[in-house]
């Protein structure tokens, strides 16, 4: 980033905290985008990403005047969206998948000598295990959302259920895997999202 360009936000960021929408405006449309895309890659979920954003933004005004921003804007913000996407799958971990998620991406994009992807196919070997020794009902309804997406209206209809209780059924499938790996497990792949960029 040019001095120019970090100068300028550095203005951006001074005219915002005396209150200056138009400022907080162009911060907003100027890094919008690259951080939605950056959230929707580790979300994997264009609609939650855009919550996560939302959330940094409104945080961002509504910590205007107390911001200390010692490096760029846009390492700033970056890091904030990363935070935001970890504390968000930590609150959500078992309503999606993100688990496997997670483990999967990053499996796929560390490189293949490394000691953390070794770690990650360990874990999920365990998410495996631990889908092989689900109740019948619980792993199928459990498949049917992870490997081919369905909704919990879908999978209702495909098992002959209620949505309500395929979504019980993916939940109960979510805390087995949670429990399986423990809170290292869960805490190890969402430290590793921070390196998924």
């Amino acid at each position: 980033m040019s001095t120019d360009q970090s100068q300028a936000e550095r203005d951006l960021l001074t005219r915002m905290a005396s209150g200056d929408t138009a400022a907080f405006s162009q911060l907003y449309n100027r890094y919008w985008d690259e951080l939605f895309t950056l959230a929707a890659r580790m979300l994997r979920a264009e609609e939650e990403a855009a919550d996560v954003l939302q959330d940094v933004f409104y945080s961002l005004w509504q910590r205007r005047e107390e911001l200390a921003v010692s490096g760029s804007v846009s390492a700033y913000l970056h890091t904030s969206v990363r935070y935001r996407v970890r504390d968000y799958i930590a609150r959500n971990i078992t309503r999606r998948d993100y688990l496997s998620l997670l483990t999967d991406t990053a499996v796929h994009t560390l490189p293949p000598n490394s000691l953390l992807r070794l770690e990650l196919k360990e874990i999920q070997e365990a998410i495996r295990s631990t889908v092989a020794r689900m109740p019948a009902r619980v792993r199928e309804a459990y498949t049917l959302r992870r490997e081919h997406h369905l909704s919990y209206a879908e999978i209702a209809g495909k098992m002959g259920t209620s949505p309500e209780t395929a979504r019980k059924q993916v939940q109960q499938a979510m805390i087995l895997i949670k429990n399986t790996l423990g809170y290292t497990g869960v805490a190890v792949i969402m430290a590793l999202s921070g390196l998924l960029k």
